[in-house]
C-alpha cells in the first residue's frame, strides 16, 4: 500500500470517529461492516438491480431472452440502447433525491461501485451529460448529470464532453404524461460546435449519453436525435435508475 493510500485510509479513519458515517436507508451507523460509503448492506439488497434480463433498447427490467419489451415493439429510438443501473424506487429513488436536491455528492462513490458491478463497458466512449438550462443550473448550483459523469471518468478512463446545451427552457418532466414528455423537450438541445471543436471529438467516437433517471426516454431521444443528425454514429445512454 502506497504512504498516500495509508494517509487517505487514516484520514477517513478519524473523519469517521469524528462524524460517524450512517446509511441513507435506515440511519444505521456503518463503520467498517459496509463495503459502501453510505449504504448498509441491510438497504442495499433493498434495491432493485437491473443486471439481467433487461430490454436491449430501453433497458426496462424483467424482459427475458433478449427480447425488446412490448413499448420498443411500438417505437424506435436515435440512440442503440440505454443501460439502467437499477429500478426507480424505494432507497434507490432516494439516492437519486439526495444527489439532485440535497447537493449529495458524498453518494458518488457508491454510484460509482453500483456501475462497477454493473459491470459496464465505459473505457473507449466519450461521456456526454444531459444538459440543464442555464437558469436552472444557477437555481440547483450543479448538473447531477455532470457530477456523474466526472465521477465515472475517473473510475473507466473516459473523456467527458459537454458536447451539448439547451437552447431554450423547459418544464420539468416530472409529473408529465408520457406525449407531453415527448412535446416538452423537442428540439430543446443543440451541439455545442465550440466545445466540439475545442475537445476534437470526432464523428466516429462511440458516445454514451448520461442522465439519473430514464422514463419514457424522450430526454434521451431528443439529445440523440440532435447528435445523430450531427454526424455521430454510435450513441448509447446511459441512467441510474429506469422508472
Amino acid at each position: 500500500m502506497s504512504g498516500k493510500s495509508i494517509f487517505r485510509d487514516a484520514g477517513r479513519h478519524f473523519l469517521d470517529f469524528l462524524f460517524p458515517r450512517t446509511c441513507l436507508g435506515c440511519g444505521s451507523a456503518l463503520g467498517k461492516k459496509s463495503t459502501y460509503c453510505y449504504i448498509c448492506p441491510d438497504c442495499l439488497r433493498e434495491i432493485e438491480w437491473i443486471h439481467n434480463h433487461f430490454c436491449p433498447r430501453c433497458g426496462a427490467p424483467d424482459v427475458e431472452n433478449g427480447d425488446v419489451c412490448d413499448e420498443c415493439e411500438k417505437k424506435t429510438f436515435s440512440f442503440r440502447r440505454n443501460r439502467s443501473l437499477y429500478v426507480y424506487s424505494g432507497l434507490g429513488r432516494q439516492v437519486i433525491h439526495e444527489l439532485k436536491y440535497r447537493n449529495g455528492r458524498h453518494l458518488l462513490p457508491d454510484i460509482g461501485r453500483m456501475a462497477n458491478e454493473a459491470r459496464l463497458d465505459l473505457g473507449n466512449t466519450v461521456l456526454v451529460p444531459v444538459p440543464l438550462h442555464w437558469w436552472r443550473r444557477w437555481l440547483r448550483g450543479f448538473n447531477q448529470s455532470e457530477l456523474i459523469c466526472g465521477h465515472l471518468a475517473k473510475i473507466y478512463g473516459c473523456k467527458v464532453c459537454p458536447l451539448l446545451c439547451r437552447n431554450r427552457h423547459t418544464r420539468r418532466q416530472f409529473g408529465l404524461g408520457a406525449r407531453a414528455r415527448w412535446r416538452n423537450v423537442g428540439n430543446a438541445f443543440q451541439v455545442n460546435e465550440r466545445v466540439r471543436a475545442k475537445m476534437k471529438i470526432a464523428k466516429n467516437f462511440k458516445i454514451t449519453l448520461v442522465d439519473d433517471i430514464f422514463t419514457t426516454g424522450a430526454t434521451m431521444e431528443a439529445c440523440a436525435k440532435v447528435l445523430v443528425a450531427a454526424g455521430f454514429g454510435h450513441v448509447e445512454a446511459l441512467t441510474l435508475a429506469r422508472a
